[in-house]
């Protein structure tokens, strides 16, 4: 099914606007505050730094953006954010005037760069370290039925067939074993 055919079946989607301020105005740079926290506020200007002529010297580079819904509904854009209710939302900073609002350099979520690196590697500690609990007991288990499977299997067979199942089983537990320590060396 197509997305005009869709569109025309489930109602008109939401009307989006694209808006921006200049920091160098008093109303993009008091939004700036507002939206980003002091501290990710004056990381951002301070990357950015200050005009050195014209009407704006001494005043700060850069401009903020947001997106503005004006009619609320359902976001068929290419972005599909879902349906969106009417007000300003997704602000961005960025040091360049006129990029595109997916292209700005911050997000304006009160994190500042420093604080987002070290909570990447939080959540990817915490990711492997579910990773490592789960191949853990997947191993745990794997041993318990070869546990089972071997001394219920091999009740009255002879001692070749005893090694080639330990070895196997061996081999399957080394292997399992290998990956957990991957994953904590990835850690």
């Amino acid at each position: 099914m197509s997305s005009e055919v869709f569109k025309g079946q489930h109602g008109r989607g939401c009307v989006v606007e694209e808006r921006s301020a200049l920091l160098a105005s008093d109303f993009g740079l008091n939004l700036l505050y507002k939206k980003a926290g002091e501290k990710q506020a004056e990381e951002i200007l301070a990357e950015f730094g200050v005009y050195s002529k014209g009407k704006n010297a001494g005043k700060p580079r850069g401009s903020i953006m947001w997106l503005k819904v004006v009619e609320g509904g359902m976001d068929y854009s290419i972005h599909k954010r879902g349906v969106l209710k009417p007000g300003c939302h997704d602000f961005r900073a960025t040091a360049k005037y006129g990029i595109d609002h997916a292209k700005a350099e911050y997000v304006l979520d009160g994190v500042t760069k420093d604080e987002q690196v070290s909570k990447d590697a939080a959540d990817k500690a915490a990711k492997l370290d579910a990773m490592i609990t789960s191949q853990q007991e997947n191993l745990d288990h794997s041993v318990s039925i070869m546990h089972e499977l071997l001394y219920g299997r091999l009740k009255g067979k002879d001692a070749w067939d005893w090694e080639f199942e330990f070895d196997l089983a061996a081999d399957m537990i080394e292997a399992k074993n290998s990956k957990i320590e991957n994953l904590l060396a990835a850690k």
